[in-house]
């Protein structure tokens, strides 16, 4: 399903988001699951986690 918002793989950039909650929800913990729970990061940690996957 994640497949569908990320056209370059689950690492690339997300391409469309989706309308459904349900499907919003998935996407949002797949994104939070790339950073570690009680740590504080900076808004260029954020970015460089999310485009390194």
């Amino acid at each position: 399903m994640l497949a569908t918002y990320f056209k370059n793989g689950l690492d690339g950039r997300i391409d469309t988001f989706p309308s459904k909650e349900k499907r919003k929800i998935i996407l949002l913990q797949h994104i939070i699951s790339l950073f570690k729970e009680n740590n504080d990061y900076t808004e260029k940690e954020v970015m460089t986690a999310r485009s390194t996957g």
